[in-house]
């Protein structure tokens, strides 16, 4: 097999990684033997060097290991031997290390490799990043769920695709992998076979769900969570509600909700089985569930649970959550924060707000909308190229070049993704419970309603 070897222009950790280096090209090449591994492991240790954390990410046509140990990394990437046909020999260059790869594909080289490099630096794996085109081919999922069966765990799991077709695979990967930290699934939709129990340990989840019913949300929900939704009927949003009241469920803090086709009729539906303790105001018929004023004061309700929310105590605890509803707000059409001791609204919004500010420093002081912007600029440039005529030696070089940058750009995405959704956490939800505080307490709080109430 051929390879081009590509050298980090950063000396930070380069002892270091000569020894990784040199595992990925033997194992590369087939020559890294158990008894080589063994003396490079021996090696690494005895400098003191920290753990590794290792992330992989699978892209169209190419596939990335990046190595993190300490503050210093390095990418491996492997793509088509097709790319490197005209090359004579390994080329040094300033930007990273590609291998070619034959006779497989690079899903499968990516994943050995891999696996070779947590048996010689012991560590962990941190994020996993998946394109839908992994999806697309039955050889290359078939790669990474056994590769996945190998690892078992990582700290953070990322896809992003398109269709329902996806739905199946997505999700069986989630009931083979515990995932310690973070889901964050983008557009591709879950079915409704998903392991609560593996799920709802997760601290953060985000999810497309093709459909799901009161009890699957509550059952599927972790401490964070956010669910998409096609359909979600005020009927369902009640049961919701019920369910958790009568639940002895702890775990949940943030659950919010966004609906495709959020209803907004028959809001009064929303209050069923629920009893207002009277506060200090009541607007109308005190959040009844029947109203002879029927239409002001359904326009009513959905403003107060759009702007004020209401709070909701259940009485076996004392646990309360504060509940917002809205058909129009891109943020959310349905929250509920939950405070295990009451008036936590502050101490939410401060952390949440800390978190924010810490993540934008870091996102602003990194330069990673800058790099963004160059690196869309790189794609445009070779996309125009590419209508061009030109040799094929050129071409190749171009659509090397072009796949390397998109999956580079997907790394800004996604981080920019989770920029935008700590802004929308913190800003609009957080701020919102926060701020409506004082208000929503005149209105006293709702309980579940005791007897004589029927579903």
């Amino acid at each position: 097999m051929s390879y081009q070897l590509v050298q980090t222009s950063s000396n930070d950790g380069q002892e270091v990684f000569d020894f990784v280096s040199k595992v990925v090209d033997l194992a590369h090449s087939g020559k890294l033997s158990d008894y080589e591994a063994e003396k490079l492991s021996a090696e690494y240790s005895e400098h003191g060097n920290s753990p590794a954390v290792y992330d992989l990410s699978l892209g169209e046509g190419i596939s990335r290991i990046t190595v993190l140990i300490g503050t210093a990394k390095q990418d491996f990437s492997f793509v088509s031997e097709e790319f490197f046909k005209f090359q004579e020999s390994n080329t040094m260059t300033k930007i990273k290390q590609v291998y070619g790869v034959v006779n497989a594909t690079e899903v499968s080289v990516a994943c050995a490799i891999l696996e070779r490099l947590l048996g010689v630096f012991p560590g962990k794996i941190g994020t996993i990043t998946l394109d839908q085109f992994v999806f697309a081919s039955v050889d290359k999922y078939f790669e990474l769920t056994e590769f996945v069966n190998k690892i078992t765990k990582c700290d953070n799991l990322r896809i992003h695709g398109h269709g329902e077709n996806n739905a199946f695979a997505s999700t069986e990967l989630l009931n083979q992998l515990l995932i310690l930290k973070e889901i964050t699934i983008r557009e591709s939709p879950i079915d409704g076979s998903l392991n609560a129990q593996m799920i709802s340990a997760v601290p953060s989840t985000e999810f497309n769900l093709l459909s799901a019913t009161p009890e699957q949300i509550m059952s599927y929900s972790s401490k964070y969570s956010v669910f998409n939704l096609p359909k979600f009927s005020i009927n369902d949003v009640n049961q919701l509600i019920r369910h958790w009241l009568k639940s002895n469920i702890t775990h949940i803090s943030t659950l919010i909700l966004k609906i495709e086709n959020a209803e907004n009729e028959n809001i009064e539906n929303f209050f069923n089985g629920l009893t207002l303790i009277e506060g200090l105001k009541q607007p109308c018929c005190g959040f009844g569930s029947k109203c002879s004023n029927a239409a002001e004061c359904s326009n009513r309700k959905l403003g107060h649970l759009q702007c004020t929310g209401i709070k909701i105590i259940r009485k076996s605890d004392n646990s309360e959550a504060i509940i917002f509803y809205s058909v129009h707000l891109n943020e959310f059409n349905f929250v509920m924060l939950v405070n295990h001791a009451s008036g936590m609204e502050q101490e939410r919004f401060s952390a949440f707000e800390a978190a924010f500010k810490d993540k934008l420093v870091f996102y602003i002081e990194s330069g990673q909308k800058k790099k963004a912007m160059e690196l869309m600029s790189m794609i445009q440039v070779n996309e125009k190229r590419l209508t061009k005529k030109i040799d094929e030696k050129e071409k190749l070089s171009v659509e090397l070049a072009l796949m390397m940058d998109k999956l580079s750009k997907s790394d800004y995405d996604w981080e920019d993704y989770i920029i935008q959704r700590l802004s929308e956490n913190c800003k609009r939800i957080e701020q919102l419970a926060y701020q409506s505080f004082e208000k929503r307490e005149n209105y006293g709080h709702f309980e579940l309603e005791e007897e004589g109430f029927e579903e």
